[in-house]
């Protein structure tokens, strides 16, 4: 459930945020009233590509807000894709082929000697 309320506070704030567990706890955690913003340009966010896959006719995620993580995460993102679909398609669909065609390119590209 934490994964889902923090999304909730990234999409409230307009702001790539560690998790807010509120004022006295992010005294204990983080050492300041509020969560430190993630700076994606750092760290090991810096150092992965990231494949982002969206569907067009999510009612989780909708295109908005994917294309504010894509900017967020832009130096590191390798492939942008907004299917025509929504979440569930990416691991309920009946025929995956186009996700599967398209993931191989990626892991042939980044681990070709593990194929």
């Amino acid at each position: 459930m934490r994964c889902v309320a923090h999304f909730g506070q990234l999409m409230d704030t307009g702001t790539f945020n560690e998790f807010d567990f509120g004022t006295a706890t992010n005294r204990i955690i983080y050492g300041q009233d509020k969560a430190p913003e993630i700076d994606v340009g750092r760290g090991l966010l810096a150092k992965i590509p990231i494949a982002l896959y969206v569907g067009k006719h999510d009612t989780l995620v909708n295109t908005e807000n994917s294309r504010w993580l894509h900017k967020m995460l832009y130096p590191n993102i390798v492939d942008y894709w907004e299917v025509d679909g929504g979440h569930i398609q990416f691991f309920l669909a009946d025929d995956v082929t186009y996700w599967t065609e398209r993931a191989m390119k990626l892991i042939k590209r980044f681990n070709p000697n593990q194929l």
